[in-house]
């Protein structure tokens, strides 16, 4: 399951972007940690240094001094802001960006993921029938298949950018690094 989030709170949002001394105070809070991974009600992990360096790495933080907060995991994409009356137009956009743009990016994201996942099993059951020494046409008309459909994914549906719009760009490259598609 994936879990899109958007929530408004000028209270929480005013607390976790606000600074203390060299770091945000959401480096270090449960309830952005809870949000970002979907924890519920308990912290999954007991060892501060290690949630800070998980928050940093999950969080982009571009707009933390302005109160928004984007989180994403494998599992996730969050966004915490201040979306009160009093906010200017910049802050009402982001709800629909979250539900559009940021929504197809986690679905780009997602489909890359499992495309390569399926590309890694095919290999797999190739290189096993190779290995029991199965040489046969079909193994190669396989192996070519496999070659060709994915030289088509990498043409048609892998990205460098994914928009022209730096911070979607920023994000897309964090969020690849995140679920491990540089490694696949």
């Amino acid at each position: 399951m994936f879990i899109v989030s958007y929530y408004s709170d000028k209270k929480l949002s005013d607390e976790l972007s606000r600074k203390r001394g060299c770091e945000y105070i959401y480096e270090r809070s449960n309830d952005w940690y809870r949000f970002v991974f979907v924890d519920g009600n308990f912290t999954n992990v007991q060892n501060d240094d290690l949630k800070r360096e998980l928050i940093r790495k999950h969080t982009y933080a571009r707009w933390a001094g302005g109160g928004s907060l984007y989180g994403m995991s494998r599992y996730s994409l969050v966004l915490l802001c201040d979306e009160s009356d009093d906010s200017d137009d910049s802050e009402k956009m982001l709800k629909q960006h979250i539900n559009s743009i940021y929504y197809q990016m986690a679905m780009i994201v997602l489909f890359q993921r499992a495309m390569l996942l399926k590309f890694a099993e095919d290999l797999d059951e190739l290189i096993k029938e190779f290995k029991v020494g199965r040489l046969s046409e079909s193994l190669q008309r396989k192996a070519e298949k496999l070659h060709g459909d994915f030289i088509k994914f990498i043409n048609k549906y892998w990205f460098i950018e994914v928009t022209p719009q730096e911070q979607g760009i920023e994000m897309y490259n964090q969020w690849l690094g995140l679920v491990g598609l540089d490694k696949l």
